[in-house]
């Protein structure tokens, strides 16, 4: 009897613990689908004036007025159309330098004139950085407003955009009109990801 008592109680041990669980294989989780690149958003405030048509001559205090006009408004970047400029006349206040440093904004000037030192042009300002500009003139017209176009790339944080700043002649012809629109448009295929800001 004491022989077969750690033979019983090695049974009752057994059959009193549980089978083991079978292994089950784990599938590893199926691969999300593929999905293109996020696009990253981007908001600003956006302002443009032609300032060729005022009245009267731009003084120093106008400047530091719509300057601190835009700063209120908390504008981001705007484009200036009909900008006359007298560099080598000191006694003349430069719009183009003095908006830059009342508001300040990075600054990119494109002339498409000049007689005699006087400048006229296009610009555009902004609170980010310019990353490049260009001034690109638009060729063949049969009018006689020396168009162009003042062309930057603005580096808005999360991604750049492209922006123009042009002024049309009124004397401009349906042609003239329909070969600037060409010319601006083939910016959609040399600029073909980034957000595009033509003003004028």
């Amino acid at each position: 009897m004491k022989n077969i008592l750690p033979y019983f109680l090695l049974a009752l041990i057994l059959i009193g613990c549980p089978s083991p669980k079978p292994i089950q294989k784990e599938e590893p989780p199926p691969p999300l689908p593929a999905t293109k690149e996020l696009v990253r958003e981007i908001t600003i405030r956006y302002a443009s004036i032609d300032v060729s048509k005022y009245a009267k001559k731009i003084e120093k205090s106008d400047i530091q007025k719509f300057a601190a006009q835009l700063k209120k408004n908390s504008i981001d970047l705007i484009t200036i159309q009909g900008i006359t400029r007298y560099p080598e006349l000191k006694t003349r206040i430069d719009l183009v330098d003095e908006l830059a440093t009342s508001a300040e904004m990075r600054k990119a000037f494109g002339e498409t004139i000049n007689i005699s030192g006087r400048q006229n042009g296009n610009g555009v300002f902004a609170v980010y950085p310019i990353r490049s500009s260009d001034n690109l003139q638009f060729e063949n017209l049969k009018s006689t407003g020396f168009e162009a176009a003042m062309q930057t790339i603005v580096d808005c944080g999360v991604r750049d955009i492209v922006v123009i700043s042009t002024q049309i002649s009124e004397k401009a012809t349906q042609s003239d009109v329909k070969s600037i629109m060409t010319t601006l448009g083939q910016l959609i295929q040399t600029f073909p990801d980034h957000p595009i800001i033509i003003s004028g």
